[in-house]
C-alpha cells in the first residue's frame, strides 16, 4: 500500500514538534510505500532526500524566521504557508497521486492550520492534533502572565465555525485524530466521518535496566524525591503543587522538589516557595541539558504534573518512561492519557479542590512505597505497550488499512 505522508516540519536534530515528526515519519517509511511531502529543515545541512534514503522525497525551500521570537514563531509558523502552497501544486499534478491508496497529514500540532489534502481527492488521516485549549471553568479569570501573542489562540474558536479550509480539512477527512477527547469537543457542528484519539508522543523507555531503576526506588533512603519538568508559566500549574506540599508538610516524611525549566512565572513562583516556608525544600534548577533531564528521571521517586491546560503532555509520556508514577490533573491530554495504572489525577472544578487532592496524592506517594511501586510498575507497562512507537505505528496502520478499502 503506497501512503503520502504530508508532514511539513521533520527535523531530529530539533525539539518538539519537528522531533516527533520525525519519529513518526521514521517509523511508517519502515512499515510502509511512503512518499513524503515536506520542507527543508531550517539553517541544517540535509535534506528530506538524506534523513530517508530510499524513499521518494520532496521538499519545499524554507523562509529564515531568525528575527522573530521563539514562542512567537512555534505559534504562527509562518514558514507553513509557504509548504502549503508547495503541496498544493505538487498536489495538483494528476500523475503525482497515481497508485497513492491514502495520504496522512501530521504537523504542526496545532489545530489552526489546513491541511492541503482537503480536496485532493485521496483519503486521509489528519492528525494527531490538539491544542486551542482553554482553563477549566473553575479556574478562569486567574492572571497567566504570557505574552500577548499567546491571545492569538483566543481567535481559534472563531475559525473552527467559520474559515472554510479548516472547516474543510476536518469534515473531509476520511479520519480525525485528535490527542485527546476535548479536541472533537471543539468542533461540535461539524459531522466529521471518524474520530480517533492517539498523543502525539510516543514513549521511550531506557532500553536495558528500567525494571531494576523501578524496584531500586522501593528501597531507597530518604527524602522522597519528586520531580517536575516544565516551563514555568501560569498554566503549567506549578503554584498548585506548592501550596500543596505547603499545606501537607508536617504530614509528609522527608521530601524534596526538584523543579527544571525556566520561563516568565518563575521568579514568582520562587517567591511563592520562600514565602511558603519550602526553601529548604525545593529547588529550581532553571534549564538543564536534556542528558542531565534522564539523570532526574532515574533518581525520582515521583513525577508531578499539575498542568490545567495542557493539550497533550510530552513531560507524561518522559516520565512514565522511568517509570515514575504521576500525579496530574483529570483535564485536557492528561485527562485522557493518565489512568489509574500509572497516575493519580487531581480535579480542576475548583483551585481549592485541586490543591487538595493534588496534596492527598503526594501524600499517599510519600507514605506508601507499595504504591509507588505498583504505579510505576504500571508506568512501565503503559510505556512499553499503549504508548510506545510500535503502538502508533499500529495505530496508524490500522487507519490507512480501514479507509484504502
Amino acid at each position: 500500500m503506497k501512503v503520502l505522508i504530508v508532514s511539513p516540519f521533520i527535523d531530529p536534530q530539533a525539539v518538539g514538534e519537528p522531533r516527533w515528526c520525525y519519529d513518526l515519519a521514521v517509523a511508517l517509511t519502515q512499515r510502509h510505500d511512503c512518499t513524503i511531502l515536506s520542507q527543508r529543515p531550517v539553517n541544517r545541512d540535509f535534506g528530506l532526500a538524506d534523513l530517508f534514503p530510499g524513499v521518494a522525497t520532496h521538499e519545499a525551500p524554507a523562509w529564515p524566521v531568525h528575527k522573530l521570537p521563539r514562542r512567537l514563531n512555534a505559534l504562527l509558523k509562518p514558514n507553513y504557508l509557504r509548504f502549503y502552497r508547495f503541496a498544493r501544486a505538487w498536489l495538483g499534478e494528476p500523475e503525482n497521486r497515481l497508485g497513492i491508496a491514502c495520504a496522512h497529514h501530521f504537523g504542526p500540532l496545532g489545530m489552526r492550520y489546513p491541511t492541503p489534502l482537503h480536496d485532493a481527492g485521496i483519503p486521509y488521516v489528519f492528525g494527531p492534533l490538539g491544542g486551542s485549549l482553554q482553563l477549566p471553568p473553575g479556574l478562569t479569570g486567574r492572571p497567566t502572565r504570557e505574552p500577548w501573542y499567546y491571545r492569538l489562540r483566543d481567535f481559534d474558536a472563531m475559525r473552527f465555525r467559520h474559515d472554510p479550509l479548516l472547516r474543510a480539512s476536518y469534515a473531509n477527512a476520511a479520519v480525525l485524530v485528535g490527542v485527546a477527547g476535548y479536541v472533537r469537543d471543539l468542533l461540535p457542528d461539524l459531522p466529521l466521518r471518524r474520530f480517533e484519539t492517539f498523543s502525539e508522543i510516543a514513549a521511550k523507555p531506557p532500553r536495558e535496566g528500567l525494571d531494576a531503576i523501578v524496584a531500586a526506588r522501593k528501597g531507597r533512603a530518604a527524602p522522597i524525591r519528586f520531580l517536575c519538568v516544565s516551563r514555568l508559566i501560569f498554566t503549567k500549574g506549578v503554584q498548585y503543587a506548592l501550596r500543596a506540599l505547603a499545606a501537607r508538610r508536617d504530614a509528609l516524611p522527608d521530601w524534596r522538589l526538584d523543579v527544571l525549566g525556566d520561563g516568565i512565572y518563575r521568579p514568582e513562583l520562587e517567591r511563592l516557595s520562600a514565602d511558603l516556608g519550602l526553601a529548604d525544600k525545593v529547588v529550581f534548577h532553571g534549564h538543564v541539558v536534556r542528558q542531565m533531564v534522564d539523570d532526574y528521571y532515574r533518581d525520582a521517586d515521583a513525577f508531578l504534573f499539575p498542568t490545567v491546560r495542557e493539550p497533550s503532555g510530552a513531560v507524561l509520556f518522559e516520565a512514565i518512561s522511568w517509570g515514575l508514577p504521576v500525579v496530574t490533573v483529570d483535564y485536557g491530554g492528561p485527562g485522557t492519557h493518565a489512568d489509574a495504572s500509572f497516575a493519580i489525577k487531581a480535579s480542576v472544578e475548583s483551585e481549592g479542590r485541586l490543591i487538595a487532592e493534588i496534596g492527598d496524592a503526594i501524600e499517599a506517594l510519600a507514605r506508601s512505597p507499595e504504591l509507588r511501586e505498583r504505579l510505576g510498575a504500571g508506568a512501565v507497562s503503559a510505556a512499553q505497550s499503549r504508548f510506545g512507537m510500535d503502538a502508533m505505528a499500529d495505530f496508524y496502520g490500522r487507519l490507512y488499512r480501514d479507509i484504502a478499502a
